[in-house]
Protein backbone atom coordinates (compact mmCIF):
# COMPACT_ATOMS: atom_id res chain seq x y z
CA UNK A 1 0.00 0.00 0.00
CA UNK A 2 1.68 3.21 -1.25
CA UNK A 3 0.13 5.74 1.20
CA UNK A 4 2.08 3.39 3.99
CA UNK A 5 4.98 5.21 2.60
CA UNK A 6 4.20 8.67 3.39
CA UNK A 7 4.30 11.37 5.50
CA UNK A 8 1.47 12.76 7.32
CA UNK A 9 1.86 16.13 6.31
CA UNK A 10 2.30 14.95 2.62
CA UNK A 11 -0.13 16.68 0.03
CA UNK A 12 -0.59 13.44 -1.61
CA UNK A 13 -1.61 11.24 1.36
CA UNK A 14 -5.62 12.25 1.24
CA UNK A 15 -5.66 11.47 -1.97
CA UNK A 16 -3.98 7.91 -1.85
CA UNK A 17 -6.18 7.42 1.47
CA UNK A 18 -9.31 8.20 -0.91
CA UNK A 19 -7.87 5.40 -3.73
CA UNK A 20 -7.52 2.83 -0.97
CA UNK A 21 -10.43 3.50 0.10
CA UNK A 22 -12.60 2.14 -3.24
CA UNK A 23 -9.93 -0.14 -3.92
CA UNK A 24 -10.56 -2.15 -0.46
CA UNK A 25 -14.38 -1.36 -0.95
CA UNK A 26 -14.31 -2.12 -5.00
CA UNK A 27 -13.09 -5.73 -4.37
CA UNK A 28 -16.22 -6.77 -2.17
CA UNK A 29 -18.11 -7.61 -5.72
CA UNK A 30 -20.32 -10.19 -4.01
CA UNK A 31 -22.23 -7.80 -1.94
CA UNK A 32 -24.65 -5.38 -2.34
CA UNK A 33 -24.21 -1.34 -1.93
CA UNK A 34 -20.33 -1.70 -1.99
CA UNK A 35 -20.16 1.48 -4.19
CA UNK A 36 -22.16 3.54 -2.17
CA UNK A 37 -20.54 2.31 0.85
CA UNK A 38 -17.44 3.68 -0.49
CA UNK A 39 -18.58 6.52 -1.08
CA UNK A 40 -19.73 7.39 2.02
CA UNK A 41 -16.73 6.87 3.82
CA UNK A 42 -14.31 8.91 1.13
CA UNK A 43 -17.22 11.30 1.44
CA UNK A 44 -16.47 11.37 5.68
CA UNK A 45 -12.17 10.87 4.47
CA UNK A 46 -12.73 14.22 2.17
CA UNK A 47 -14.26 16.06 5.27
CA UNK A 48 -12.06 15.25 8.01
CA UNK A 49 -8.91 16.31 5.84
CA UNK A 50 -11.15 19.78 4.59
CA UNK A 51 -12.17 19.62 8.66
CA UNK A 52 -15.53 20.09 7.17
CA UNK A 53 -17.97 19.02 10.42
CA UNK A 54 -20.83 19.23 8.51
CA UNK A 55 -19.62 16.71 5.36
CA UNK A 56 -18.41 14.42 8.14
CA UNK A 57 -21.43 14.83 10.49
CA UNK A 58 -23.86 13.60 7.54
CA UNK A 59 -21.62 10.67 6.41
CA UNK A 60 -22.01 9.19 10.28
CA UNK A 61 -25.49 10.25 9.85
CA UNK A 62 -25.63 8.16 7.00
CA UNK A 63 -24.06 4.99 8.34
CA UNK A 64 -25.71 4.96 11.77
CA UNK A 65 -29.00 4.33 9.65
CA UNK A 66 -30.52 8.39 10.30
CA UNK A 67 -31.73 9.46 7.20
CA UNK A 68 -35.25 9.45 6.38
CA UNK A 69 -35.53 9.95 2.94
CA UNK A 70 -33.26 9.01 -0.25
CA UNK A 71 -34.13 12.72 -1.15
CA UNK A 72 -32.08 14.04 1.86
CA UNK A 73 -29.39 11.97 1.52
CA UNK A 74 -28.71 12.65 -2.19
CA UNK A 75 -28.26 16.28 -1.28
CA UNK A 76 -25.91 15.77 1.19
CA UNK A 77 -23.79 13.11 0.04
CA UNK A 78 -24.91 12.53 -3.34
CA UNK A 79 -25.57 8.59 -3.00
CA UNK A 80 -29.25 7.09 -3.83
CA UNK A 81 -29.56 4.67 -1.22
CA UNK A 82 -30.13 5.27 2.64
CA UNK A 83 -29.83 2.41 5.20
CA UNK A 84 -33.31 1.12 6.41
CA UNK A 85 -35.27 -1.85 8.03
CA UNK A 86 -35.04 -3.75 4.92
CA UNK A 87 -31.11 -3.51 4.20
CA UNK A 88 -29.17 -2.51 7.38
CA UNK A 89 -28.13 -6.24 7.57
CA UNK A 90 -26.45 -5.99 4.10
CA UNK A 91 -24.37 -2.88 5.32
CA UNK A 92 -23.36 -4.85 8.57
CA UNK A 93 -21.86 -7.57 5.85
CA UNK A 94 -20.05 -4.96 4.53
CA UNK A 95 -18.96 -3.65 7.89
CA UNK A 96 -17.25 -6.76 8.87
CA UNK A 97 -15.47 -7.43 4.99
CA UNK A 98 -14.54 -3.83 5.18
CA UNK A 99 -12.80 -4.31 8.57
CA UNK A 100 -11.15 -7.50 7.30
CA UNK A 101 -9.63 -5.84 4.56
CA UNK A 102 -7.96 -3.32 6.76
CA UNK A 103 -6.21 -5.77 8.51
CA UNK A 104 -8.64 -6.41 11.55
CA UNK A 105 -10.21 -9.95 12.06
CA UNK A 106 -13.52 -9.02 11.56
CA UNK A 107 -16.94 -7.34 13.22
CA UNK A 108 -19.21 -8.75 16.06
CA UNK A 109 -22.69 -7.63 16.19
CA UNK A 110 -24.62 -8.02 19.58
CA UNK A 111 -27.97 -8.20 19.71
CA UNK A 112 -29.73 -7.89 23.50
CA UNK A 113 -32.88 -8.46 24.53
CA UNK A 114 -33.78 -10.49 21.99
CA UNK A 115 -36.97 -11.42 23.92
CA UNK A 116 -38.67 -8.31 22.55
CA UNK A 117 -39.21 -10.48 19.36
CA UNK A 118 -40.90 -12.88 21.40
CA UNK A 119 -43.07 -10.26 23.04
CA UNK A 120 -44.23 -9.02 19.51
CA UNK A 121 -47.87 -10.20 19.27
CA UNK A 122 -48.60 -9.88 15.75
CA UNK A 123 -47.56 -13.10 14.26
CA UNK A 124 -46.45 -12.00 10.51
CA UNK A 125 -44.26 -9.07 12.05
CA UNK A 126 -42.38 -11.89 14.67
CA UNK A 127 -42.16 -14.64 11.96
CA UNK A 128 -40.78 -12.01 9.90
CA UNK A 129 -38.14 -11.00 12.03
CA UNK A 130 -36.74 -15.13 12.84
CA UNK A 131 -36.98 -15.39 9.45
CA UNK A 132 -34.29 -12.45 9.67
CA UNK A 133 -32.17 -14.02 12.40
CA UNK A 134 -32.42 -17.22 9.94
CA UNK A 135 -30.81 -15.48 7.47
CA UNK A 136 -28.12 -14.10 9.96
CA UNK A 137 -27.39 -17.64 11.04
CA UNK A 138 -27.00 -19.61 7.65
CA UNK A 139 -24.71 -16.40 6.25
CA UNK A 140 -22.55 -16.65 9.16
CA UNK A 141 -22.51 -20.60 9.08
CA UNK A 142 -22.47 -20.97 5.46
CA UNK A 143 -19.27 -18.77 4.62
CA UNK A 144 -21.42 -15.63 3.57
CA UNK A 145 -20.32 -13.60 6.12
CA UNK A 146 -17.35 -14.75 6.99
CA UNK A 147 -15.82 -12.46 8.99
CA UNK A 148 -19.10 -11.34 11.01
CA UNK A 149 -19.62 -12.54 14.32
CA UNK A 150 -23.30 -12.38 15.86
CA UNK A 151 -24.50 -13.11 19.65
CA UNK A 152 -28.25 -13.18 20.32
CA UNK A 153 -29.10 -12.49 23.85
CA UNK A 154 -32.37 -13.68 25.11
CA UNK A 155 -34.26 -16.02 28.20
CA UNK A 156 -34.60 -19.52 27.61
CA UNK A 157 -38.28 -18.91 26.89
CA UNK A 158 -37.62 -16.93 23.85
CA UNK A 159 -35.60 -20.26 21.93
CA UNK A 160 -37.45 -22.68 23.54
CA UNK A 161 -41.13 -21.89 23.19
CA UNK A 162 -42.69 -23.85 20.69
CA UNK A 163 -45.61 -21.39 20.31
CA UNK A 164 -43.82 -18.29 20.12
CA UNK A 165 -40.41 -18.40 20.65
CA UNK A 166 -37.72 -19.38 17.84
CA UNK A 167 -38.67 -23.25 18.23
CA UNK A 168 -42.02 -21.84 16.45
CA UNK A 169 -40.28 -21.42 13.71
CA UNK A 170 -39.14 -25.18 12.56
CA UNK A 171 -36.59 -23.92 9.98
CA UNK A 172 -34.68 -22.24 13.15
CA UNK A 173 -35.64 -24.87 15.95
CA UNK A 174 -33.95 -27.66 13.89
CA UNK A 175 -30.65 -25.62 13.48
CA UNK A 176 -30.78 -24.46 17.41
CA UNK A 177 -32.21 -27.83 19.04
CA UNK A 178 -29.97 -29.55 20.94
CA UNK A 179 -28.56 -33.06 19.34
CA UNK A 180 -29.42 -36.58 20.63
CA UNK A 181 -26.18 -36.89 22.51
CA UNK A 182 -26.65 -33.51 24.30
CA UNK A 183 -26.12 -33.63 28.47
CA UNK A 184 -27.30 -31.23 30.74
CA UNK A 185 -24.40 -32.03 33.08
CA UNK A 186 -21.71 -31.31 30.47
CA UNK A 187 -20.79 -28.20 28.74
CA UNK A 188 -20.58 -27.73 25.19
CA UNK A 189 -19.52 -24.37 23.73
CA UNK A 190 -19.63 -24.82 20.18
CA UNK A 191 -22.92 -25.58 19.41
CA UNK A 192 -25.17 -22.51 18.42
CA UNK A 193 -26.36 -22.09 21.88
CA UNK A 194 -24.90 -21.28 24.69
CA UNK A 195 -26.59 -22.03 27.49
CA UNK A 196 -25.40 -19.51 30.64
CA UNK A 197 -25.80 -21.06 33.74
CA UNK A 198 -27.22 -18.59 36.88
CA UNK A 199 -24.34 -17.59 39.19
CA UNK A 200 -24.41 -19.64 42.45
CA UNK A 201 -24.95 -18.23 45.94
CA UNK A 202 -21.33 -18.12 46.88
CA UNK A 203 -20.70 -16.82 43.22
CA UNK A 204 -22.61 -13.45 44.12
CA UNK A 205 -20.91 -13.74 47.94
CA UNK A 206 -17.99 -13.25 45.97
CA UNK A 207 -19.47 -10.56 43.79
CA UNK A 208 -20.47 -8.47 46.62
CA UNK A 209 -16.85 -8.61 48.17
CA UNK A 210 -15.70 -7.01 44.95
CA UNK A 211 -17.92 -4.35 45.04
CA UNK A 212 -17.37 -3.32 48.73
CA UNK A 213 -13.97 -2.86 47.91
CA UNK A 214 -14.94 -0.87 44.84
CA UNK A 215 -17.03 0.88 46.23
CA UNK A 216 -14.97 1.64 48.99
CA UNK A 217 -11.62 2.48 46.77
CA UNK A 218 -14.42 4.82 44.62
CA UNK A 219 -15.60 7.06 47.27
CA UNK A 220 -12.45 6.62 49.57
CA UNK A 221 -12.90 5.57 52.91
CA UNK A 222 -12.00 2.02 54.86
CA UNK A 223 -14.73 -0.75 54.16
CA UNK A 224 -16.79 -1.39 57.44
CA UNK A 225 -18.93 -4.48 56.49
CA UNK A 226 -17.93 -7.40 57.17
CA UNK A 227 -17.96 -10.97 55.46
CA UNK A 228 -20.81 -12.50 57.86
CA UNK A 229 -22.65 -8.95 57.20
CA UNK A 230 -22.38 -10.11 53.52
CA UNK A 231 -23.38 -13.68 54.03
CA UNK A 232 -26.59 -11.79 56.64
CA UNK A 233 -27.63 -9.70 53.29
CA UNK A 234 -27.60 -12.57 51.14
CA UNK A 235 -29.40 -14.79 53.61
CA UNK A 236 -32.07 -12.46 53.59
CA UNK A 237 -32.48 -11.69 49.55
CA UNK A 238 -32.43 -15.70 49.46
CA UNK A 239 -35.36 -15.66 52.14
CA UNK A 240 -37.29 -13.22 50.65
CA UNK A 241 -40.61 -14.58 49.24
CA UNK A 242 -40.58 -16.32 45.53
CA UNK A 243 -36.77 -16.04 45.37
CA UNK A 244 -36.13 -18.89 44.63
CA UNK A 245 -38.37 -18.01 41.26
CA UNK A 246 -37.55 -14.40 40.88
CA UNK A 247 -34.36 -13.39 42.16
CA UNK A 248 -31.67 -12.15 39.93
CA UNK A 249 -28.60 -10.75 40.69
CA UNK A 250 -29.22 -7.73 39.21
CA UNK A 251 -31.72 -7.55 42.23
CA UNK A 252 -29.33 -8.15 44.86
CA UNK A 253 -26.75 -6.34 43.26
CA UNK A 254 -29.22 -3.01 43.09
CA UNK A 255 -30.13 -3.92 46.71
CA UNK A 256 -26.57 -4.05 47.89
CA UNK A 257 -25.30 -0.84 46.09
CA UNK A 258 -28.24 1.07 47.93
CA UNK A 259 -27.19 -0.23 51.08
CA UNK A 260 -23.69 0.75 50.55
CA UNK A 261 -24.90 4.35 49.50
CA UNK A 262 -27.08 4.70 52.40
CA UNK A 263 -24.49 3.82 54.87
CA UNK A 264 -22.02 6.14 53.30
CA UNK A 265 -24.08 8.94 52.95
CA UNK A 266 -25.28 8.37 56.51
CA UNK A 267 -22.00 7.72 58.61
CA UNK A 268 -24.81 8.00 61.92
CA UNK A 269 -26.98 4.58 60.83
CA UNK A 270 -25.79 1.02 61.14
CA UNK A 271 -26.07 -1.97 58.84
CA UNK A 272 -28.30 -3.46 61.75
CA UNK A 273 -30.38 -0.40 61.75
CA UNK A 274 -30.80 -0.39 58.21
CA UNK A 275 -31.56 -4.03 57.11
CA UNK A 276 -33.93 -3.99 60.36
CA UNK A 277 -35.58 -5.97 63.40
CA UNK A 278 -34.71 -9.39 61.75
CA UNK A 279 -30.73 -8.71 61.37
CA UNK A 280 -30.57 -6.88 65.34
CA UNK A 281 -31.40 -9.67 66.96
CA UNK A 282 -28.48 -11.92 67.69
CA UNK A 283 -29.37 -15.42 67.66
CA UNK A 284 -28.34 -16.25 70.95
CA UNK A 285 -30.80 -13.97 72.18
CA UNK A 286 -33.68 -15.93 71.06
CA UNK A 287 -35.22 -18.49 72.92
CA UNK A 288 -36.46 -22.11 72.71
CA UNK A 289 -37.11 -23.92 69.24
CA UNK A 290 -36.77 -21.18 67.03
CA UNK A 291 -33.71 -20.69 67.65
CA UNK A 292 -32.41 -23.65 67.38
CA UNK A 293 -34.11 -23.42 63.63
CA UNK A 294 -32.83 -20.16 63.00
CA UNK A 295 -29.10 -21.41 63.96
CA UNK A 296 -29.87 -24.37 61.92
CA UNK A 297 -30.74 -22.58 59.03
CA UNK A 298 -28.12 -20.21 59.11
CA UNK A 299 -25.50 -22.41 59.75
CA UNK A 300 -26.52 -24.66 56.51
CA UNK A 301 -26.76 -21.65 54.39
CA UNK A 302 -23.47 -20.30 55.72
CA UNK A 303 -21.72 -24.08 54.63
CA UNK A 304 -22.37 -23.08 51.26
CA UNK A 305 -19.78 -20.53 51.02
CA UNK A 306 -16.42 -20.55 51.74
CA UNK A 307 -14.82 -17.04 52.27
Amino acid sequence: MQSQNLRPDDPALPLEVEKQIYAVTGEMQNLVHGFDFAKVLASYWNGYKLADDDRKQAALRWLRGEFATKTEAKKELAVGVIIDDDNWYDYFKLWSEFTARIGYKGLLLFIDEAVNLYKITNSVSRQSNYEKLLTMFNDTMQGKAEHLGIFVGGTPQFVEDERRGLYSYEALRSRLIDGRYAAKAYANYTGPILKLAMLSHEEILILLQKLRQIHALHFGYSASLTDEQLVDFMQTAVNRLGADELLTTREVVRDFMDVLHTLHQNPEVTYTQLLGERAAKPQETVKGADASANTDELDDFLAEFEL
